[in-house]
């Protein structure tokens, strides 16, 4: 029995083990099967690719065979073809090529293979292969401005950016707060005349009444209701009207009432009564307050108003690009007066090392070497000046930039190649450019606009009140609410309410309106002094910097003959020297000389371009040339 029992469990055992192995065996040749698959497709895949650039290319195996041909010729010194046609490869080529092929060929079957691993390490459930990941470099710290209108200012690895004029005067309008302050000001004036606008908005209005009334009658009262003593009501009142403002002045009403009405009196005959109106009402101002004008009196003036905020963004705006210009050539200037001071030392250290040799083999006496040491200390002096002007310049740049050094270590370069430009200089067409463009001067205009307003209405606020009113409607009656609205329209020739009318009003005194009066003439009267001063300004100020850009330009030209003239000197005093018939404190002296001659023609081309600066600010077409100007849309 025993013996039964354990053949009975080895045999179930055994058939449970190749039931396991049946099922190990069906999963792997699936997973074999799905393998041959994937690797089928992955290799139609690549040759599905190579296909497509074949067919783009038209580049078919053979010329991708006379490619290789041709960089095996160019590495064996022969120069290639200029067009590769398909030939076959000579005997001593085809060594060569055929290693290229294989090489090529053995590399795709590589990248088969690691993608066809890939899957089946997928399929099988096992987890990938650790790569090492290489850690990613910390960006350089930038400004919090990054994006001009022209591009994205990237800096390269060392820190440095090369900032172009136009990009940096596109960085500091978006990011200025003076600027942005000035724009949220045209802004809320911009909501203010929206404001003012909703006065045309219709007006929608409803209401509702409970009445509740008690009332003792008298005996003649009490004798015509019937001998009731006492009126008993309880009544329920719906109103609605929409009423909205003409530009004429006039202003429009529709109507419509309804009343549920019980009292005691009904009571004998029906149980309550529905009582509605609708009607039209029209009232429109024949003196104060008439006329289109006088109705957008105040919306005029707000829109005066949002143009003179506009011109003042506009201005804040321009003193903003002047500025920020004027520290690019600062910093222009800096950089170049460090490479001046740079190269002085470095000719002061060659004339010090040429004295230590003449002094060595007896050709100069031990002097010399002293002059030599104190120019040399007195120019590394200077170049340390001119270092540290940089740094103020830089720190300049980043303070209208709004980043601090702490935040941004960015080292910014003014790449711009500063050069006389050919300007066509026309005085007229200053004058003419200021009129248009200058913010100041459009300001004024606006001013006097708005105070031509006011005077306006101040003056017609000084007429009585005479206003024409009229009213037509129907009235309607009946026991069902429901009835009573088809009732109008049934009974509307006989139950028309209309009314039409004028009505006066006027004060008695009228020291209100004759003040308003007068004040709005003396602001009208400073608005065209106002007006009046701004054109001369603007004239003078035209003329000033139109003279000042002939000044800068001549004297510009005449530093860089100076300059001109400096440097034969000191290649004359540099052969002297060579030739023993001079010193070190005559060539140091003259090459001092230079450097002065060289830092005054490089102030002087700043202050030519400063000078153009103020000449377009005059015109008012400073933000035109840096791609700034904004315009003032009508929402």
């Amino acid at each position: 029995m025993h013996k039964s029992m354990r053949t009975t469990l080895l045999a179930s055992t055994l058939k449970r083990g190749n039931h396991r192995l049946s099922g190990v065996l069906t999963f792997n040749l699936l997973g074999l099967l799905l393998l041959f698959l994937s690797s089928h497709m992955i290799f139609a895949q690549e040759l599905d690719q190579t296909n497509v650039k074949t067919s783009e290319e038209s580049f078919d195996m053979w010329d991708a065979i006379n490619a290789i041909r041709a960089r095996v010729v160019q590495r064996q010194g022969e120069a290639p073809p200029v067009e590769a046609p398909v030939v076959e490869a000579t005997e001593e080529e085809t060594p060569a090529v055929e290693e290229e092929v294989a090489a090529e060929t053995t590399a795709r079957k590589s990248t088969i293979r690691e993608r066809v691993k890939t899957i089946w390490r997928r399929f099988r459930g096992q987890p990938e292969p650790s790569v090492p990941v290489p850690a990613k470099r910390r960006p350089i710290p930038l400004p919090r401005v990054r994006r001009a209108r022209t591009g994205e200012i990237r800096p390269d690895p060392s820190g440095l950016v090369e900032l172009k004029l136009i990009d940096f005067i596109a960085l500091v309008r978006e990011k200025n707060n003076r600027i942005i302050y000035q724009r949220y000001e045209w802004q809320i004036s911009s909501e203010a005349v929206k404001r003012e606008r909703s006065i045309f908005e219709p007006e929608l209005a409803a209401s509702f009444q409970v009445e509740k009334n008690d009332v003792p009658n008298t005996t003649q009262e009490s004798m015509s209701l019937g001998f009731i003593s006492n009126f008993r009501e309880q009544n329920k009142r719906y109103n609605t009207s929409l009423t909205w403002l003409e530009p004429s002045g006039g202003r429009i009403g529709l109507e419509y009432r309804l009343s549920d009405l019980r009292n005691n009196l009904q009571a004998q005959v029906i149980d309550r009564e529905w009582k509605d109106f609708l009607g039209v009402t029209y009232t429109h101002p024949l003196l104060k307050n008439r006329g289109v004008g006088i109705t957008k009196a105040k919306i005029n003036i707000a829109i005066k108003d949002r143009e003179m905020k506009f011109q003042a963004y506009r201005q804040e705006m321009m003193k903003i690009v002047a500025v920020s210009a004027s520290a690019y050539y600062e910093l222009y200037m800096a950089q170049d007066k460090v490479k001046m001071r740079q190269e002085s030392v470095r000719i002061a250290e060659k004339v010090l090392n040429t004295n230590h040799e003449w002094v060595k083999a007896g050709r100069m006496p031990k002097t010399e070497i002293l002059e030599a040491e104190a120019g040399l200390d007195i120019r590394k002096s200077l170049q340390s000046q001119a270092k540290q002007d940089l740094v103020v310049a830089m720190n300049t740049v980043r303070s209208l930039l709004l980043a601090s050094v702490t935040e941004a270590t960015t080292t910014f370069v003014a790449s711009d190649k500063l050069t006389i430009d050919e300007e066509n200089l026309d005085f007229d067409e200053s004058l003419r450019l200021a009129f248009k463009l200058r913010p100041e001067y459009l300001s004024s205009i606006r001013k006097t606009e708005q105070e031509n307003i006011r005077l306006a209405f101040a003056n017609n606020q000084r007429r009585p009140q005479l206003d024409l009113k009229a009213s037509y409607g129907f009235n309607g009656l009946d026991v069902d609410a429901r009835d009573t609205a088809y009732n109008i329209y049934d009974v509307a020739d006989n139950f028309v309410a209309s009314t039409i009318g004028i009505e006066y009003r006027m004060p008695l005194g009228k020291r209100k309106s004759t003040s308003e009066f007068q004040a709005a003439r003396h602001r009208k009267e400073q608005a065209l002094l106002e007006l009046k001063a701004a054109e001369v300004l603007l004239v003078n100020n035209v003329d000033t910097e139109f003279k000042n850009v002939q000044s800068a330009r001549e004297q510009l030209l005449h530093y860089g003959k100076a300059v001109d003239t400096k440097e034969r000197l000191l290649e004359v005093e540099f052969r002297r020297f060579n030739a023993g018939n001079s010193n070190s404190r005559l060539l140091l002296r003259r090459e001092n000389d230079l450097n002065q001659a060289r830092e005054e023609n490089l102030k002087a081309l700043v202050n030519y371009k400063r000078a153009i600066v103020k000449l377009e600010m005059a015109e008012g077409a400073l933000l035109q040339k840096f791609n700034s100007e904004v315009m003032e849309t009508e929402e």
